[in-house]
């Protein structure tokens, strides 16, 4: 694979594959660095189809990468009171969210390893996604989701064939499951909070709004978070368009949390 992991904090190299969703040294979180960097050259990627595979040299390349078919996404005009702005409808992609962009890229990794079944845990899009590319893939996935999640994410992530866990008590029990499963078993933990390549395909996002936008950087990106691999996404995306001297400047990123 063309880059490599290593930790966040310590710096200390773990090479192109890993089977741990934390530095080993200092329980930090991992990134991936592509080698060579991100470019974006204008002449060949707007010949490509839509969506983020365009994007081929600001991606980790793989032999087979799995697909469902994801299209760029529309940016649609909308006006609220003053305000004008565009929304980006990543409802648009397969399985309904922007998580679909890091669940393709992270599948595709899997599947070159030659991983054979994986475990993640979600309250909801993220288990859906993951299990719509798991079963495209031929991975077996288990999602640790909370009793309380939501029952049409639930049954949609049933839909996929994906083996359901369902967890009592707060959204953190369903996490800690996890992990007790995976120090048990030594299963692949597909983390869309933890694993650097998760991030690498949300950063897909941030380079289709600037290509919709003639090549340029917007004022500000406004963008709900949960956990915010959106947000670490955005703007990793913006920052290699910045490094590749595909903008001026970085887009202001605003992220909205709901109270409570």
């Amino acid at each position: 694979m063309n880059g490599h992991f290593h930790c966040s904090s310590c710096n200390a190299d773990h090479g192109s594959r890993i089977d741990f969703h934390q530095c080993p040294q200092c329980s930090s979180p991992l990134s991936f660095t592509l080698d060579p960097p991100a470019t974006f050259p204008r002449s060949h990627i707007e010949t490509r189809p839509p969506g983020m595979w365009r994007y081929a040299e600001a991606l980790p390349v793989f032999p087979s990468p799995v697909s469902l078919g994801e299209s760029s996404t529309p940016l649609v005009p909308f006006q609220c009171g003053d305000f004008q702005g565009l929304a980006k409808c990543e409802y648009a992609l397969p399985s309904g969210s922007y998580k679909d962009r890091g669940s393709a890229l992270l599948m595709s990794y899997l599947l070159e390893n030659g991983v054979p079944e994986a475990v993640e845990d979600s309250s909801g899009n993220a288990g859906a996604s993951l299990a719509a590319y798991a079963a495209r893939a031929d991975i077996r996935l288990k999602v640790f989701c909370p009793a309380s999640a939501s029952a049409g994410k639930l049954l949609q992530i049933r839909l996929y064939n994906a083996e359901l866990v369902r967890v009592e008590g707060p959204r953190p029990r369903a996490t800690e499951a996890l992990l007790e499963y995976v120090e048990k078993t030594g299963a692949s933990y597909a983390s869309h909070l933890w694993h650097p390549l998760f991030i690498e395909g949300v950063k897909t996002a941030a380079f289709e709004i600037v290509e919709q936008l003639a090549w340029t950087a917007p004022d500000a990106v406004l963008c709900p978070v949960g956990a915010g691999s959106i947000l670490l996404g955005l703007h990793r995306g913006f920052a290699e368009l910045l490094a590749a001297g595909s903008i001026d400047r970085l887009p202001r990123l605003v992220a909205v949390q709901a109270q409570n």
